[in-house]
């Protein structure tokens, strides 16, 4: 229950710029995994675990203007055996949504459409308003890029 508190406050000090702050609450957040499960925890709160407060954190990194690390914490979140794609497809889709974006932030417009199409088969499984806008945008922000053969041939398939 705290690494999910501290990750949701993370998220929301990253809406607001507060960089050192957002820190501290994930380091928060992955201290309280640290101590394990607690006999008061909600079984509703299973899904969180190392690779979601990672997922989090690229998230976080990534409203804060720092795709780079955003790349890195979704990297990291599913190294942590992070069940996305199979478990919670709508959730995966937004969070490869999101790296999509941090690729796309990069100027790495091969991975953005490479990561765009993993989100967009995620969501093929599942019907989720939430996802489908995040994946939206992402084709919004795609589209000054179309002399790029890869995100002209994604925004005609897609």
């Amino acid at each position: 229950m705290h690494a999910m508190l501290a990750a949701r406050t993370a998220r929301a000090l990253s809406k607001t710029g507060a960089k050192k702050e957002c820190a501290h609450h994930l380091h928060i957040a992955r201290a309280a995994l640290d101590k394990g499960p607690h006999d008061d925890d909600p079984k509703s709160l299973y899904w969180v675990d190392y690779g979601e407060v990672e997922m989090i954190a690229g998230s976080s990194a990534l409203q804060l203007g720092d795709p780079a690390e955003a790349l890195r914490r979704f990297e990291a979140g599913v190294k942590a055996s992070y069940p996305g794609e199979e478990e919670y497809p709508r959730s995966h889709a937004i969070y490869l949504a999101r790296a999509a974006e941090a690729h796309l932030a990069m100027h790495d417009l091969d991975a953005a459409v490479a990561t765009t199409h993993r989100a967009a088969r995620c969501l093929g499984s599942v019907e989720s308003a939430r996802s489908t806008s995040e994946l939206n945008g992402l084709r919004e922000k795609l589209v000054p890029h179309t002399a790029h053969p890869a995100v002209r041939e994604f925004l005609q398939v897609e």
